[in-house]
């Protein structure tokens, strides 16, 4: 933690008292601006059978299919989960401030499956924070049409990183 002190000087010092407030302090880079979570390289091909870069995924029936006549606005490629009777996912960790409130969107179709985002807030102590779908969002069941889901969130202050 850093202790910050601001200096005020008053004209005349009659009746003034000290006050002390807590502050925060941030201290960020153009790294940290704008989309953090970024498309995941799902545009170049990784590798047969390899994860799109930076993510994490938990079955190989997650697949990167073409986008063409899914919609516009998509980019060339999309993830499909499908075929399996347990719970899949996409995972990415990204640095966060603590402290600081962000936005998190996806854009989500799901048709006879149910589907949602959970969150892990990872501290600098190393413990973890799991917030599942309903403190994140639920999609429900069935979203034919590509439906936009956000979430607006607070992270604890000595938040480190992030996982969505």
């Amino acid at each position: 933690m850093i202790e910050v002190y601001a200096l005020f000087k008053a004209e005349s010092e009659e009746n003034l008292s000290q006050i002390t407030k807590p502050a925060v302090l941030s201290v960020i880079s153009p790294n940290n601006l704008g989309n953090l979570i970024t498309n995941g390289d799902f545009e170049s091909p990784p590798a047969e059978n390899e994860e799109p870069e930076g993510w994490r995924t938990n079955n190989t029936t997650i697949k990167r299919i073409s986008s063409e006549g899914l919609g516009d606005g998509l980019g060339k490629y999309v993830l499909r989960f499908q075929n399996s009777e347990g719970w899949l996912y996409i995972n990415r960790t990204i640095p966060l401030q603590g402290g600081q409130t962000y936005l998190y969107t996806a854009w989500v179709r799901n048709e006879n499956m149910g589907s949602g985002s959970n969150m892990a807030q990872n501290l600098i102590d190393g413990s973890q924070v799991k917030l599942y779908d309903v403190q994140v969002f639920a999609c429900g069941s069935n979203n034919p049409y590509w439906t936009l889901f956000t979430c607006r969130k607070q992270m604890p202050i000595d938040t480190k990183t992030a996982s969505f």
